[in-house]
C-alpha cells in the first residue's frame, strides 16, 4: 500500500521546516526514558500502512496473529485482549472485572504503581489493604505469606517492575505465596516487564497479567494488554453487572469468540500493524535473547554509573533489567543536570517517588536498546559530570 504522510509530503516540497533544521545541526536524540521507547524502523513503516477495515479478513489475521504471539510471550493458555489505551487502562480493566465494593484487596506496593493499583482498587469500591515497601525495596513473598494467613482477599494485586524505582519483585516467590496461603486471585502489573523479562503467567498461576505496547514490546504508544484466565473470566461473572461497559471482559469475550470480530469499539488498525511487526521481531531475535540483551544492558549501565560516582535506588537482586533511578552525588541540582544532558542528545526521565523528587533521575533501557546505547549514554553523563561547576 502507498505510504501517506506529513512529513513525506514535506521532503518532496523541496522546502527545509525548522524542525529538520534543528535535526540537522543538533546531536542524534537518545531518548532513555522509562517509555514510551523509541520503535524500529520496520515498526514506523508498519504503521504507517493505509488504514483498513478492523472488520476485513486481513485486519481478523493480524488481530489472531498478535494475541498468538502475547500468549506465547507470556506463557499462557488464557486470553489475550487488546484494545486502545495506556498501561493504566489495562490495570483499570484488571480491576473492573475482579473487584466490587464487597471485595477485599491486597495491594503489593514497591513504588508509585504499585499505590496507583490500589488507588484504582478504591475507586472501585473495594477494602483495600496495602503492604508496602521503602522506595528501592520490595516486598518480600514472606510479608505477604503472612498477610494472607490473617485475612481472606479476594484479588492480590502486584506489579512485576516498578517503573518508578526500578524494583522488580521475585514474581515465582510472590505467585507461590499466593498460591499456598490463600484462594485469592493474582492480578499483576506487567507494563514495565513485558518483553524484558520472562512472564510465566501459567506457571506462575497467575490469573490476570496487564501491560501496554510502548516499554519493553517497543512498539508506538495506545494499545492496552490484558491476559486472563478462565478462573479469572468466572470471577468477572460472579459479579455481575460492573461499573463498565467499554472494559467489560464479557464483551471482549465475545469479539475473541467471533471470527469477524463484531466489537463495540473501533480497533485502531495501525496500532494492530505496528505491535504486529514489532512481536515478529521479538520472535525473531527470541524471547531468551532478548531477556538476555536486557540483563546485559541494565548491568553495564549500572557497572558504568558507579563507576562515576552515581547510586543506584534499587539494589540487586531486586534491580530491574528495564529501568534504573539513579541517585546524584551532593551538589547536582536535578533539572539543570537533566537539561545539560539533553543539549548532548540524551534525553532521561525525573525520579517519579514524591519524597524524592530532585534527588535522582531514572534511565530507562528497554526495547531495542543495545550495548552501543549504553555505552553513549554514560559517555554523555560523565562529560556533563565533569563539566559541572
Amino acid at each position: 500500500m502507498k505510504t501517506l504522510g506529513v512529513c513525506r509530503a514535506k521532503e518532496h516540497t523541496g522546502v527545509q521546516t525548522q524542525e529538520q533544521a534543528r535535526e540537522q545541526t543538533s546531536p542524534r536524540r537518545l531518548l532513555m526514558i522509562p517509555g514510551p521507547v523509541p520503535v524500529a524502523e520496520p515498526v514506523l513503516e508498519a504503521a504507517s500502512r493505509q488504514v483498513d477495515s478492523f472488520t476485513s479478513q486481513e485486519f481478523v489475521e493480524i488481530f489472531n496473529r498478535v494475541a498468538d504471539r502475547l500468549r506465547s510471550l507470556f506463557q499462557t493458555r488464557g486470553r489475550v485482549v487488546v484494545f486502545p489505551g495506556s498501561g493504566t487502562l489495562a490495570m483499570e480493566g484488571a480491576v473492573a472485572n475482579t473487584v466490587n465494593a464487597s471485595s477485599r484487596v491486597l495491594a503489593v506496593v514497591n513504588g508509585k504503581w504499585g499505590s496507583a493499583f490500589a488507588s484504582i482498587a478504591e475507586v472501585y469500591g473495594a477494602t483495600v489493604d496495602v503492604l508496602a515497601a521503602s522506595p528501592g525495596k520490595v516486598v518480600s513473598a514472606q510479608e505477604v505469606a503472612d498477610k494472607l494467613r490473617q485475612h481472606r482477599y479476594d484479588v492480590v494485586l502486584t506489579t512485576h517492575i516498578d517503573t518508578a524505582t526500578g524494583a522488580m519483585a521475585p514474581m515465582d516467590e510472590m505467585a507461590a505465596a499466593v498460591r499456598d496461603n490463600s484462594d485469592s486471585l493474582l492480578v499483576v502489573d506487567s507494563v514495565c516487564s513485558a518483553g524484558a523479562v520472562p512472564e510465566e503467567m501459567d506457571a506462575w498461576g497467575a490469573d490476570v497479567v496487564v501491560t501496554a505496547s510502548q516499554k519493553a514490546l517497543a512498539a508506538p504508544p495506545g494499545l492496552s494488554i490484558v491476559a486472563f484466565n478462565e478462573r479469572a473470566l468466572q470471577a468477572r461473572r460472579r459479579l455481575g453487572k460492573i461499573g463498565s461497559f467499554y472494559l467489560d471482559w464479557l464483551h471482549w469475550t465475545r469479539v475473541l469468540d467471533n471470527p469477524m470480530r463484531e466489537t463495540h469499539i473501533t480497533h485502531p488498525v495501525n496500532l494492530f500493524y505496528a505491535l504486529d511487526e514489532a512481536l515478529r521481531l521479538i520472535m525473531e531475535e527470541g524471547p531468551e535473547n532478548r531477556f538476555r540483551r536486557h540483563q546485559q544492558c541494565a548491568e553495564a549501565l549500572r557497572a558504568g554509573l558507579r563507576g562515576l560516582g552515581l547510586g543506584i535506588l534499587t539494589e540487586e537482586p531486586f534491580a530491574a533489567p528495564t529501568v534504573t533511578a539513579v541517585l546524584y552525588p551532593q551538589g547536582v541540582e536535578d533539572e539543570a543536570f537533566r537539561a545539560q544532558l539533553k543539549v548532548r542528545g540524551l534525553v532521561v526521565g525525573p525520579f517519579a517517588v514524591p519524597t524524592m523528587n530532585g534527588r535522582g533521575m531514572r534511565v530507562g533501557h528497554m526495547g531495542n536498546v543495545q550495548l552501543a546505547d549504553i555505552e553513549q549514554t554514560l559517555g554523555i553523563i560523565a562529560e556533563v559530570l565533569n563539566h559541572r561547576v
